[in-house]
């Protein structure tokens, strides 16, 4: 039986019934109204442990999720502040952290209480709040601000294949604020190296396998870390140059020693991640699920390589392209680095060599 969630639920109820128009009456939260609730013993524990998971009292939780409840099955009058105050709130539960911890990541300028106050918490929601959120989660901060309607993963550009240099660079720019970073490779969960295989031998003549690239960026901030995935494109693993270009990337996380891992989902949670409309960590609330597929085989001159015949082209291809050797250079003083204006330098410096090198040899 598929699960729901305790507003997905009563929401569902909820819609089959026909609502007026409520009286807009204001919000005048000093005037709330005592009522008392009979629960069963097990749906007491139950929701009483929902409402200890997010740092609620058990009364404070029913009332902010009949709230809720009413609000989004009442005829739609959100504006852009409903949005804002209600997706601030959201992006860091779907990110697993409770809500008495938010203002932890704010150094004093949002208190437990905004929390439970939107006028209040909407005052707080400075242009430097909402674009240090906007950066923990990698989200646009129009989403943050009510402008749209999916939250957008940055960067905009997001395309990895042949074009390496960004998706390093974007490493690199977390890897200097002191987060670890993993580059990771994201496929559906039905796929097995048989099927990479065919996939791989029947090219356009079989079902489309695609891989998206992406990064898993911890970040430790004080005693609290908070994991972030940022989602880039998807290319086809049938197509000879994009699984080329992918397997050298993987050279390279091997070489550079940078982390590196498979990771994988069922069908529909895939393409909601990929299309931007699920954070992968609600998918991965207990940690991420490891492929089946091991990566690191596919760069391996070894029998333990499915498809080690393609390994001389993938040196090839690693070796051609000047940028991944360049980058390999300078990353084994990663650590040195203060700036992108400094690993850039060291990139130009590398590559310079590389051609010094490869022109000695040619004359």
């Amino acid at each position: 039986m598929k699960q729901l969630s305790i507003h997905s639920l009563l929401s569902v109820l909820l819609k089959k019934t026909d609502f007026s128009p409520l009286a807009d009456e204001g919000d005048h939260t000093s005037q709330k109204v005592t009522t008392s609730i009979r629960l069963e013993p097990k749906v007491r524990k139950f929701v009483d442990i929902q409402a200890k998971s997010l740092g609620f009292g058990l009364n404070e939780f029913i009332s902010m999720t009949l709230k809720a409840v009413m609000e989004s099955s009442l005829p739609d009058k959100h504006d852009e502040l409903d949005s804002s105050f209600f997706r601030f709130i959201d992006v860091f539960r779907k990110h697993n952290i409770a809500l008495i911890d938010i203002p932890n990541f704010f150094g004093g300028e949002i208190y437990r209480s905004d929390l439970n106050d939107k006028v209040s918490l909407l005052n707080k929601l400075s242009p430097s709040i909402i674009k240090k959120t906007s950066e923990m989660f990698a989200v646009e901060e129009n989403w943050l601000k009510g402008l749209e309607n999916s939250p957008s993963f940055i960067p905009s550009n997001k395309i990895w294949y042949k074009n390496f240099e960004n998706l390093i660079d974007q490493y690199f720019h977390y890897k200097i604020l002191g987060n670890n970073v993993e580059i990771f490779f994201l496929l559906d969960q039905k796929e097995t190296k048989k099927t990479m295989k065919d996939a791989r031998n029947s090219q356009d003549q079989s079902e489309d396998i695609n891989i998206t690239v992406g990064l898993k960026i911890d970040q430790p901030r004080n005693a609290f870390q908070n994991t972030v995935y940022e989602i880039w494109d998807n290319e086809r693993w049938n197509y000879i140059g994009a699984r080329l270009y992918l397997k050298a990337i993987l050279m390279f996380c091997r070489k550079a020693s940078i982390r590196f891992g498979g990771y994988c989902l069922p069908t529909e949670e895939l393409e909601k991640v990929r299309s931007g409309n699920m954070f992968l960590s609600e998918c991965y609330k207990n940690g991420p699920h490891r492929s089946r597929i091991s990566f690191k085989d596919y760069i391996i001159n070894d029998e333990l390589n499915p498809e080690k015949e393609e390994f001389v082209s993938v040196e090839e291809q690693y070796n051609q392209d000047l940028i991944f050797s360049a980058y390999e250079g300078a990353m084994k003083n990663i650590n040195q680095y203060k700036s992108q204006e400094d690993l850039h330098a060291a990139v130009s410096k590398s590559a310079n060599n590389l051609r010094m090198i490869k022109d000695q040899k040619s004359g």
